[in-house]
């Protein structure tokens, strides 16, 4: 989950407590407060590039020290639906 930072017009933050709040009625049951400012950014690659998902101070990506990376296998074009079957 990312939340961005107090910016007025955009967003208006989260406290700890609050950040806490979201995640319960998400369901988590643990978590980690990686940044507390405003340079916390939620991307993903689109056509080779990084696309920006959120808006951290200053509308672009900082270059900071440390980073967590989440990857996922390409999702299938098409997916089948399950048949209908009758059980009897």
């Amino acid at each position: 989950m990312v939340i961005d930072g107090r910016r007025p017009g955009w967003s208006d933050g989260a406290t700890l407590y609050e950040t806490w709040q979201w995640l319960l009625r998400l369901g988590a049951w643990t978590g980690l407060n990686l940044d507390g400012g405003g340079s916390t950014a939620l991307a993903i690659m689109e056509s080779g590039a990084a696309v920006l998902l959120n808006k951290p101070s200053g509308s672009v990506q900082r270059v900071n020290g440390n980073h967590l990376g989440v990857f996922r296998a390409r999702r299938a074009d098409h997916l089948s639906q399950p048949q209908s079957c009758n059980v009897g």
